[in-house]
C-alpha cells in the first residue's frame, strides 16, 4: 500500500456501525495456552453499541479469555482481493454469568440471524 493511501480506506464512526450493523459473522481472537492465537467464527449481537457474544462456559476461547482477557475481534467482507474490507477490534473482554444479561444477549443474537423474537418461540 502506498505511502498515503491508508487514509483512502478509513471508515468513520458511522461507517463503522452501520458496516457491522450490516455485516453477520465475526472471527474472534484469544491467547492459547502456549501463546499461539485461537481463532474462532462467532455470531454476534449488538447491544448498547457493543459487540456480544454468547458462548458455552466451558468452550475453549472461555478457557482462553478466564486465562488472558485480551481479544480481538473481526468483522469482513469481501469475496475477491479487490472488494475486501473489514473492521478490526481489540480489548479486554468480560465474561458476564447475569441471566438478564445474557438474556439481552441472547435476543440480539437471535434477532439478528432469525428474526424478531417472541415469547412464543
Amino acid at each position: 500500500m502506498g505511502t498515503h493511501q491508508r487514509r483512502q480506506i478509513v471508515m468513520n464512526d458511522a461507517e463503522i456501525a452501520d458496516f457491522i450493523a450490516t455485516n453477520r459473522t465475526g472471527t474472534m481472537a484469544t491467547v492459547g495456552l502456549d501463546g499461539q492465537p485461537h481463532l474462532v467464527a462467532m455470531w454476534y449481537g449488538i447491544v448498547d453499541r457493543e459487540i456480544w457474544v454468547e458462548t458455552k462456559v466451558k468452550s475453549q476461547k472461555v478457557v482462553n479469555l478466564r486465562r488472558n482477557p485480551r481479544v480481538s475481534f473481526l468483522v469482513e467482507e469481501g469475496m475477491t482481493y479487490d472488494s475486501l474490507r473489514g473492521v478490526s477490534f481489540e480489548g479486554v473482554a468480560e465474561i458476564h454469568d447475569d441471566p438478564d444479561t445474557i438474556f439481552a444477549v441472547g435476543v440480539s443474537v437471535w434477532e439478528r440471524y432469525n428474526g424478531p423474537y417472541t415469547d412464543d418461540l
